[in-house]
């Protein structure tokens, strides 16, 4: 499984103009691996191991895109660069490691967000 990962993950690289470099970490939803361009790191990437938790990370950065969300409780919120639905690996990415999160039936809204966060 992890030898599919790094091979989804040097596909998605190479489409998008990068290479990968450095494991950064895993955990039960995927592996992060550094992005370069030219040698220099620029960005992270997440390959998931399993589209359910995907589509979740990806409708949490996409809400807080929306809303302008930068940071919560002085934690600053990755930013959301570019997401890619199953590639040919059947593994789906997403470039910045978000942790377990969850929308639950939470409207997030401009009065919400000021109160947790800037």
């Amino acid at each position: 499984m992890d030898e599919d990962m790094l091979e989804a993950a040097r596909e998605y690289a190479e489409k998008h103009g990068f290479s990968v470099g450095e494991p950064l970490g895993s955990g039960i939803h995927g592996r992060v691996w550094m992005l370069l361009r030219e040698g220099a790191p620029v960005s992270a990437l997440k390959i998931h191991r399993e589209i359910a938790a995907y589509r979740r990370e990806r409708k949490v950065y996409v809400r807080l895109k929306e809303c302008g969300v930068r940071e919560v409780r002085g934690l600053s919120v990755p930013e959301l660069i570019r997401f890619d639905d199953p590639i040919s690996t059947g593994h789906p990415s997403s470039p910045m490691r978000f942790g377990r999160s969850g929308l639950g039936r939470t409207k997030i809204n401009s009065a919400m967000t000021g109160r947790w966060c800037r």
